[in-house]
């Protein structure tokens, strides 16, 4: 009797992994594509365009410790294609994603060295028209623990 062989399965597609955390200095630029940069200190996150006629536009600024945003929280920022959510809180922002018309990007999160208290991450993807859909935003930690969600 001659052995009967299963039909070749397709092989499982492997999950795309997450990007890596980034963890850099205080002050130190961060070139995230397209001309631009992030850059991190104790108490902000600034944006630069450096594709500005005169080499780059004033940093845009977001405070990470004014209060108007609260602990165990994500908020969004976009500039153009570029999606920036920035998580505030006690865990360890690991994974970010933002779901713009139903499409979702997985963002690359950047921290400071030690425990900062914030996470920054960025995506590019389709312009975010806050008169439009709301962008959904999560933050997870490595374990897929959800941190914060928004809306």
């Amino acid at each position: 009797m001659t052995p009967s062989l299963a039909p070749a399965q397709p092989p499982v597609p492997s999950a795309r992994p997450w990007p890596a955390v980034r963890t850099v200095r205080a002050g130190e630029p961060v070139e995230i594509g397209r001309g631009q940069e992030l850059t991190l200190s104790e108490d902000q996150v600034c944006h630069r365009d450096t594709t500005e006629p005169g080499g780059g536009v004033e940093d845009a600024c977001k405070s990470v410790s004014d209060g108007n945003q609260a602990a165990g929280s994500v908020s969004i920022q976009s500039s153009g294609t570029l999606l920036r959510p920035l998580y505030i809180g006690p865990g360890r922002a690991s994974r970010m994603t933002v779901e713009v018309d139903g499409e979702v990007h997985r963002a690359q999160v950047l921290t400071l060295e030690g425990n900062p208290g914030y996470a920054v991450g960025y995506a590019w993807g389709a312009g975010v028209s806050f008169d439009g859909p709301t962008p959904k935003v999560r933050v997870s930690d490595a374990e897929g623990g959800l941190l914060a969600e928004f809306p």
